[in-house]
């Protein structure tokens, strides 16, 4: 049988240990706000880039298009001539 003094010690050690796992609890909690804001932040960032990107897109197609619409031009223009 346990004595009230080793009764009062796991009572102590029990305290401690709820303690502990309740700052656990807020420190993850704190991580998690600042996790979901960092993620917040770069899906932000990834929209940008992901807009960025289609519009670098869209200028190199517009770049290989000239070309091609040039020599059309220039086709079209010699047909008129001949």
């Amino acid at each position: 049988m346990m004595t009230s003094d080793q009764i009062r010690m796991v009572l102590i050690d029990q305290e401690e240990k709820i303690k502990k796992m309740e700052d656990n609890v807020e420190d993850n909690t704190k991580l998690f706000d600042v996790m979901q804001e960092e993620i917040s932040k770069m899906n932000k960032k990834l929209a940008k880039m992901n807009d960025i990107n289609q519009t670098l897109n869209q200028m190199i197609s517009d770049l290989h298009e000239a070309p091609g619409n040039e020599m059309r031009a220039t086709k079209l223009d010699g047909s008129h001539e001949g």
